[in-house]
């Protein structure tokens, strides 16, 4: 029993840590939630998370031969921000990628947690950074896009890439931002997740280009490609 205690605190451990963040991912992609479990055909589970179904396998009741079941405090540490957010340190040169993936990361959750069917949010940057949006919801019916922006700092204030801006026009009431501020690095994502829901986050805007023709948002260029004209 105590062999078994161990090995479980130690799989905890990796996940809580974010060591399989992305095979968690993927398995959040395939399998279907309930109020109570998260379920995926064992075949599948093994295809797109091979080494976290071997993790699972410490719990003996999880993984049959048939079906992967999630349930209990185990489904609370798996389908959870913390689990999502690649492991590094707050002294990383990347910091600041860091703080954009905990951002990312804790508006998945936020969607999954509000949608239908939580399978049907797929946080797609994090197979192709080139779409101009972060994450996807088929939920609704309608494919709606999400970029997420997190900074240190609480004031509404970030860079659109040019690609983002142009999904946004061009998508109009379907391109939402979420927007995380006071991300603390130091904190630990389990505890800050629900302090920045209790103080409102995400600040959600909604057809993102609407808010920039009225004025509710105001956005300047930063910077200019310059050449030479073509002869």
């Amino acid at each position: 029993m105590n062999a078994y205690r161990s090995r479980q605190e130690i799989a905890m451990m990796l996940i809580r840590r974010g060591w399989l963040h992305d095979q968690i991912r993927q398995f959040l992609a395939v399998a279907t939630k309930d109020a109570t479990t998260l379920a995926c055909e064992t075949k599948l589970a093994r295809e797109v998370s091979p080494q976290l179904v071997g993790i699972l396998q410490t719990w003996p009741s999880v993984v049959a031969e048939v079906r992967v079941v999630v349930s209990g405090k185990l489904l609370v540490e798996i389908d959870s921000p913390w689990s999502l957010i690649p492991s590094v340190t707050p002294a990383a040169k990347d910091a600041r990628m860091t703080i954009g993936k905990r951002g990312e990361a804790y508006s998945f959750q936020f969607l999954r947690h509000n949608a239908p069917k939580p399978e049907d949010v797929l946080w797609v940057a994090a197979d192709d950074e080139t779409l101009g949006y972060d994450i996807e919801d088929r939920s609704s019916g309608r494919l709606e896009r999400f970029e997420v922006k997190a900074s240190v700092e609480t004031p509404v204030r970030f860079h659109l890439s040019p690609n983002e801006y142009r999904q946004a026009h061009e998508h109009g009431s379907e391109y939402t931002v979420h927007f995380w501020g006071g991300i603390n690095l130091h904190l630990d994502p389990a505890k800050e997740f629900q302090q920045l829901r209790d103080r409102g986050y995400p600040r959600v805007f909604p057809d993102l280009a609407s808010h920039l023709s009225d004025g509710r948002l105001i956005g300047e260029p930063c910077d200019w490609l310059v050449t030479e004209p073509i002869a």
